[in-house]
């Protein structure tokens, strides 16, 4: 897996108010310091990834190709795997801690710096989310039943692929609404959820904006549910 560093920054989380597509939980939008600098890696976890580190789940739609996004992931799931890449560490890596990225992390770096509602503008008919995204229009409807391999479609300006599209990905935080984050903080989330953010290939467009968010319980999977990976130096 690739990796590029995320500097640390302050952003703006959540959909502004003009943005007709966005949900109640997207408001209001938030202002949000990144303290420190993390990496993520350029695409989501793979078939082959995540095979060489513990089975997968498998199912009907399940991703089989090696090179292919894995799918059918829980945020348990996605824990195990971070577990075991940590403790499978080589001797000159320790130094590093795999993790999931908070959503905040997620989206700062989604955004990259951008204010829009994808990386690449606002886009609001989405006629040109088929060139950063594989969603609904050119994978579910052509009649793609799995995940696409990651990194076919245009980067966002920090060398991030499928930040928008190809499978949701679990982040490390539980749920919380923006005016208790802004009131109190991460103590506000509940960990009996998980956040997932990005949107898949089988969901409509406006599901892939920047500011768009999702929670299920951290034992749901679905064929639409993935990871990817994030790190920090200890």
């Amino acid at each position: 897996m690739e990796f590029v560093r995320i500097p640390a920054g302050c952003f703006t989380m959540g959909a502004t108010p003009e943005d007709a597509d966005a949900e109640w939980n997207e408001h209001p939008a938030i202002s949000v310091q990144v303290s420190e600098d993390f990496f993520l890696a350029t695409k989501p976890v793979t078939v082959g990834d995540f095979s060489r580190y513990l089975s997968l789940p498998g199912g009907e739609l399940a991703a089989r190709d090696a090179a292919q996004t894995a799918n059918y992931l829980s945020a348990v799931d996605a824990d195990l795997f971070v577990e075991n890449v940590n403790s499978c560490c080589p001797a000159d890596e320790r130094h590093i801690a795999y993790r999931l990225p908070s959503e905040a992390e997620w989206e700062y770096s989604c955004r990259a710096g951008t204010t829009t509602r994808f990386y690449f503008g606002d886009d609001l008919q989405y006629a040109a989310l088929g060139e950063y995204a594989w969603f609904a229009d050119n994978a579910w409807h052509a009649g793609l039943r799995s995940p696409p391999r990651p990194g076919c479609k245009r980067a966002n300006p920090w060398g991030l692929y499928d930040m928008h599209g190809n499978v949701w990905e679990w982040t490390n935080d539980g749920w919380v609404v923006y005016d208790e984050l802004a009131r109190y903080g991460n103590a506000a989330r509940d960990p009996a959820t998980r956040v997932l953010r990005g949107g898949a290939w089988c969901h409509d467009g406006r599901y892939l904006r920047s500011s768009d968010r999702d929670h299920y319980a951290p034992d749901y999977r679905h064929y639409y549910t993935g990871m990817r990976l994030a790190f920090h130096l200890r």
